[in-house]
This record gives C-alpha cells, structure tokens and sequence, in this order.
C-alpha cells in the first residue's frame, strides 16, 4: 500500500495558484522527515513569491539554507529587480549548473529554466530541465513548447505526463493548456478541464483567466467576462485579468456591431426607424465599452510598467504617434484643429 503524499494539498495549491492557501497548508504541516521539510518549505517560499513577497523569502533564507531554498532565493532576487540583479542570477545559475554537487538538483533546474524564460534564453531554459523528470519539469517542458509555438512537442510531452498519471493536477493543467492551443474542438475540452479543476479545488486567478480564454474562443462573452469579473474580485490588479478583460470588452464591442440585444442587425424586422434605434444602442454600448478599455489599459501600464505586454503596447502606441505626425504633415493637417473648424466649435467639419 502506498504511503499518503503529506504534501499533496500544498503543491496542488501552489500549482494552481493559490498561494495564500498553500502557505496557510504549509505552516500546518509538521512531524516531516528532513527531506519533506525541505520541500514543503520550498513550496511556502515560492507561494509568498507568487504573492511578490520577495523580501521575506531574501530575508529568511541563508547561505546554511538547503540548496532548494537558496535556488527560491536567487528567484526572489531576481523577480524583485530583474535589471539589476540579471547579470549577479545568471552567473550564479550558470555555476550551479556547472557543479556537480548540485546541477542535477529539480529545484535548481527549474529556477534556471524560469529565469531563463523571462529573459528570452529560450534554448537555455530547455536546456535547464532538458533531462527533468519530474512532474513540474515535464509541465514547465510542455508550457515552454507553447510558447515557442511547438505544439508537436507539448503534446508529446503531455503523454508523458499522462503516462506517468493521467488523473494529476499538472496533467489536467497542460491538457488544458494543449486543447486550448489546439483550437476547434479542443477548445470545449479545453474548457472541460478548467471546469473540472475548479470544481474540485476552487477558483483560483489562474483557473478562471485559463476558462474565460476558453470562454472568449468560443465566443462566449457575456460567459467570459463573468469569470473575469469574479477573477477580478480576487485581485483588482492582476495583470492576466486586465489583459483579458481588455480582450474580452474590445471583442465584445465588435460584437454590437453586428448584434443588439441578441438579435443580428440584419435580422431586425421593424424598418428603418428601428434599424436606426438599434444602431444608435449599439454606438452607445460601443463607446462604453472603449471607456472601460482604456481605464483597463491606464490601470495595467500603471501597475504593470514592465511587463512585455505593456512594453509591446507603448512601443506600438509610440509608432503610431510618430506615422500620424508624419502624415498629418504631409497632409497639412493641424493635429489640434484635425477637422479644420478653426478651433471653433459652432463650424461644422470640412466636407
């Protein structure tokens, strides 16, 4: 008979993102063998930096820390100030790497693969967990074939994830995150899996962004932006939720073009009067829905001013300023008077 796994609901917990509940778990388990202490340490630091409480976990570990705890160490440093802490990280990873007295730990592998993914080293993080073998690694392995839009890989990673236990949480997770980039019909199963987790855990953040995604490919809005609101109530500021929620009100803007209150435009039988009534409804909702787009985008850009979408926004923002500057040049246009009214408001624009 096999022994109970003690830190089952700790990991499963950090996996899905629950992060205060895993430590909460974490500071409840005691009477551990050295090596589970360990591990369910491991996996309290990393929940607290999953709450970017990056100093505690800087300040608790040290250098009589077991290996473990100093690679979660060197990734709370890193995350605090990737700018000025990259070149220190990556030096350090690299020696861990190179030494045989820790290169084959887990935990030193997978922090290098993390760090190395958010720098963009991508043959550097595979490289990293290249020969992992455990659950987590195999995960990280197939997330990153995603990433790199290698969806051959992912699947070939996933059945052996499968193989080794098709019923886990981490298996459910890239089964999910598989379907989802498989599309089509995948997209349901996709769907399935987060449900499925949800029920069984609860809904954390990632569990309800992973759904609404589903939910947005299957063009379920109204369904999306419920997940969304309710992932929002859990944290205001998270920067998935902004993302999607940024996604889901343009996509459901665009929507109104064509449908008011659930029946297509081309459909509506009244005549014209009604026709120009529904247009009228579909303008406003569409300009309610630009407002909310762009209180989200302040809010990510002022919480979020490093992250790559942010980054990948303001650069494109920026583009788009200098080639209106060009052309309203070119064209002889007054960027403060576009219309040609002269400034004042009682003039009609220019036919």
């Amino acid at each position: 008979m096999a022994e109970p796994d003690e830190l089952y609901t700790l990991r499963n917990r950090f996996w899905l993102g629950n992060f205060s509940m895993a430590i909460a778990e974490g500071n409840q388990l005691s009477r551990l063998s050295d090596v589970l202490a360990v591990e369910r340490d491991e996996f309290v630091y990393r929940s607290y930096i999953g709450l970017g409480q990056y100093g505690l976990v800087i300040g608790e570990v040290n250098e009589e820390s077991a290996m473990p705890l100093q690679a979660v160490k060197l990734l709370a440093q890193y995350l605090e100030d990737p700018a000025s802490t990259k070149d220190m990280v990556i030096m350090t990873l690299g020696e861990w790497l190179g030494d045989a007295a820790s290169k084959d730990h887990p935990t030193v592998q997978l922090v290098a693969a993390l760090v190395y993914e958010k720098e963009d080293l991508m043959k550097e993080a595979f490289t990293a967990i290249r020969h992992g073998q455990t659950m987590e690694q195999l995960a990280l392995w197939a997330q990153f074939c995603l990433k790199i839009h290698r969806l051959d890989l992912a699947q070939a990673h996933l059945k052996k994830l499968s193989d080794a236990d098709e019923d886990a949480t981490l298996t459910q997770l890239v089964s999910g995150w598989v379907n989802l980039a498989t599309g089509g019909e995948k997209y349901k199963e996709a769907a399935y899996a987060f449900e499925e987790l949800i029920d069984k855990f609860e809904a954390t953040l990632s569990l309800l962004n992973s759904l609404a995604v589903c939910k947005m490919h299957l063009r379920e809005w109204d369904e999306a932006e419920k997940l969304l609101l309710q992932a929002q109530s859990k944290n205001v500021n998270d920067a998935d939720t902004l993302i999607n929620m940024v996604t889901c009100y343009a996509h459901m803007g665009k929507d109104e073009q064509v449908r008011v209150d659930g029946v297509p435009l081309s459909g509506v039988a009244a005549g014209r009067e009604e026709h120009a009534r529904a247009r009228v409804r579909t303008s406003t909702r569409s300009r309610a829905a630009s407002q909310v787009i762009e209180r989200l985008q302040k809010q990510m850009y002022g919480q979020h001013p490093n992250h790559p979408y942010t980054l990948k926004m303001k650069k494109a923002e920026a583009e788009f300023d200098v080639l209106a500057k060009k052309y309203a040049d070119e064209a002889g246009i007054d960027p403060d008077d576009p219309h040609g009214n002269g400034n004042d408001p009682q003039r009609k624009p220019k036919a």
